[in-house]
């Protein structure tokens, strides 16, 4: 019976990821390999990025520059990998270009009570919105 549960959950993470990835399709996905890079995206285009993440340890990914004149943050979502409590797994902060211009977008993954000290790693890209 324990092997059965075991399966299912495995089973049941394997669907819901490949559910988050097919709901994230619709838009541009940018990883950590896109570090450093110029994105161009047009107005009214959504785009999404994908950080590997682990919430339990208390660090989390936060956004700590932005022009929210150009860009705004739509969504933020985690998505575990396995269903083992404390997993670790992928955020997703899902953009939208409101306007023609550019944004230096910084992510940070920080323990927001201890501030930007804590910093483990971060993320930056230029957002050119045409």
């Amino acid at each position: 019976m324990k092997r059965l549960t075991k399966r299912c959950l495995i089973i049941l993470t394997s669907i819901l990821l490949l559910f988050s990835f097919y709901c994230y399709s619709g838009t541009m996905l940018i990883t950590k390999l896109n570090q450093g890079e110029t994105i161009k995206v047009p107005v009214k285009q959504d785009f999404t990025i994908k950080l590997k993440a682990n919430p339990s340890t208390g660090y989390d990914w936060e956004i700590l520059n932005i022009n929210k004149e150009i860009i705004q943050l739509k969504d933020k979502s985690f998505v575990i990998k396995d269903s083992i409590p404390g997993s670790s797994g992928f955020d997703f902060f899902t953009f939208t270009s409101l306007k023609k211009g550019q944004s230096l977008l910084k992510l940070g993954q920080l323990r927001s009570w201890e501030g930007p000290g804590s910093i483990v790693d971060s993320f930056s890209i230029i957002v050119k919105v045409q």
